[in-house]
Parts: structure tokens; C-alpha cells; sequence
């Protein structure tokens, strides 16, 4: 059976729940992926194998993963290869006491974007894996091994894979989860006494706000919002008008709150390499489909902004580290 779509659905949902081992080799694996799956499947257990690892891991990936152990203990052996060939399988084996129920592999990397975001394929197979994981296992170390710092480059965040945005934003959060970090009296102070029509104009200074474009006429519609149905993450650009360094401040890896006129939560960050990106969890593109109603996976074109009655955003600064996101089309 092969899958091209729904991957999360088709794998996962359908056999963890009458598992209790799920067995990973992978080029790539995401830090903020894996507790999602720990936190879903909380019976099973992960053993982890990344074959990506010798050209090098972040701080914040191999603190992500150290943490993890702390957080889920017995459930999880994450291992880094340091030798040999590199590893660019992707290989998934759902297990009972250690007897295989079902096998995957393909292209898809133990991440958010391989599993949902990007077009990737997974097809059952029904081999014998344990050769496999065995080389895997010989050319590894636990990421609790005291050698991984001095056999593993250490490498800047922005060029490591194994990370998504939501690393960047989840993992500066108390929670893994969008709008934890949000305190539960300042909700009930804005969205039940003052609703965002009201405190965007009344609560905060309105002349220091910008207003982005969701779509330029002279986009390429493969870039931008539009940019995570070709592989990417979707995110919006800075124009002519400001500059998102100016707006938020200079440290570009902050993360920004905002809280949205329909009393959803984003959280944001700014890429330090691209300080022209602004990047969001949940996703940009997937917030505003929603909003003007259109299918998933459809471009987003200022011809469907215009049925919806607007073309921009627009962002309120409330104060240093919170902001109000404005997209109602009413006048």
C-alpha cells in the first residue's frame, strides 16, 4: 500500500494505538515531533536512530532531546550516528513486545514537515528489519553518552535540520503546546471585557501597528503564504513600508505572541538569517485558509482575499512581547 498524503493518519493513528514500541530510522528527527507522538501515545515507547548526525547537531537540538528524556523516562533511546556512511533512511517499525505489526519506509523524516507539511511517500513493506537497525545501532551513540560532544560537530541552529519552527517556538515555551505561554487573567482581561475590535483601538496605541500583504500582484505564488504547499514553511515578507527588525526589536529570536481578532493564538519568529521572514506556529497559511474558507492545499490569490474582503493583516503592538493580529473584514 503506498501513502502519499496523510501520513500521520495512515501511520501512527491507525496502528500505535495497538502498539507499544515504535522503532525509527531516520535522516532527520524533529525534538518537538517526537514529544508530540510521546504525548498522543502515551503506552508507547520510541527508539529513535538520526543517520544525519555526523554533519552536525545545534545546542538546542541535543539540549531538546536531552530534555525529553527527562520528561518522558523508559520511553525513550534517541541515538546519533557518528560514523560511517551517512544515514538518509527512513524506516518505521510499529511493534508489540517487540513483534513487528506493520512497516513503513520512504522519504519521510520523523518530523512535522515530513509527515504533514511536505508531499512525502510511505509504502508498507513486510521484510525483516532487524539487520537494519543493528548496523544502525553499531555506528550510534545514545544521545546521553558523554562522547557525543566531542565526536559530533556542534553546529549553528539555522543549519541544522533536524529542527521546524515549532523547535524554534515550542521550545522556549514551559508547554509544547500554542497559547500556554498565554496568562489565563490577561485572556479574560481582553477577550471577554475587551474584545480585540475594541482594545485594537481603544487599549493600544493605533499609529504603531504595520499592515502586511498577504499576497503581492507581483508574487510568485510559490513564495510567501503560499510557500509550505511546495515544500516549505510558509511566511510573510516585510515591504517597502517597514521592517519587521524595526517593529519587534533587533533581537530577532524572540518570539512574538499575538492574539488574533477571532481569539486564536499564534505564536511567531522572526528568522535571524532572513530578518525579512516572519514565520508562525500554527502555520500562516493554514490560519488563513481557514479564515476565508478555502480548501486545504489551494493557492491563497488576492482573488480569493477579495471574496473574503481583505488583502492584509494587520499588527498591533500591545506591548514588548505581545501583539494583537488583526484580519476581521468588517469595516
Amino acid at each position: 500500500m503506498l501513502y502519499d498524503e496523510n501520513l500521520y493518519q495512515h501511520t501512527f493513528k491507525q496502528h500505535l494505538p495497538a502498539s507499544n514500541l515504535l522503532k525509527i530510522i531516520s535522516g532527520f528527527a524533529s525534538p518537538s515531533f517526537t514529544r508530540r507522538v510521546l504525548d498522543e501515545f502515551k503506552h508507547v515507547k520510541i527508539e529513535l536512530y538520526i543517520g544525519m548526525t555526523q554533519q552536525g547537531l545545534s545546542q538546542t537540538t541535543r539540549q531538546a532531546f536531552t530534555t525529553l528524556y527527562t520528561d518522558y523516562p523508559d520511553r525513550l533511546k534517541v541515538y546519533y550516528q557518528y560514523k560511517s556512511d551517512p544515514t538518509h533512511i527512513k524506516l518505521y517499525e510499529i511493534c508489540y513486545n517487540n513483534n513487528s505489526l506493520c512497516i513503513f519506509v520512504g522519504s519521510a523524516n520523523f518530523t512535522v514537515n515530513g509527515f504533514e507539511r511536505y508531499r512525502e511517500l510511505l509504502t508498507v513493506i513486510y521484510d525483516d528489519t532487524n539487520r537494519l537497525f543493528e548496523k544502525q545501532r553499531e555506528r550510534s551513540l545514545e544521545a546521553t553518552d558523554k562522547r557525543v560532544s566531542s565526536v559530533i560537530p556542534v553546529i549553528d541552529e539555522m543549519e541544522d535540520e533536524n529542527l521546524e519552527a515549532d523547535d524554534f517556538i515550542k521550545d522556549n515555551q514551559k508547554k509544547m503546546h500554542p497559547g500556554t505561554w498565554l496568562n489565563d487573567q490577561f485572556r479574560e482581561y481582553h477577550y471577554i471585557r475587551h474584545p480585540f475590535s475594541t482594545f485594537s483601538k481603544g487599549y493600544v496605541d493605533v499609529d504603531n501597528y504595520i499592515e502586511i500583504p498577504l499576497v503581492l500582484p507581483s508574487d510568485n505564488l510559490s513564495k510567501g503564504i503560499n510557500a509550505g504547499l511546495y515544500g516549505k514553511e510558509a511566511y510573510l515578507s516585510e515591504t517597502g513600508g517597514f521592517s519587521f527588525a524595526n517593529f519587534f526589536g533587533e533581537d530577532l529570536n524572540k518570539l512574538v505572541k499575538f492574539q488574533c481578532d477571532d481569539g486564536q493564538l499564534l505564536t511567531g519568529i522572526v528568522e535571524p538569517r532572513r530578518s525579512n521572514r516572519l514565520k508562525f506556529l500554527p502555520s500562516i497559511y493554514d490560519y488563513i485558509a481557514q479564515r476565508i474558507g478555502i480548501v486545504k492545499n489551494q493557492l491563497i490569490t488576492i482573488k480569493k482575499l477579495d471574496q473574503y474582503g481583505r488583502r492584509t493583516i494587520k499588527i498591533f503592538k500591545i506591548d514588548e512581547q505581545e501583539y494583537g493580529l488583526d484580519f476581521s473584514n468588517e469595516e
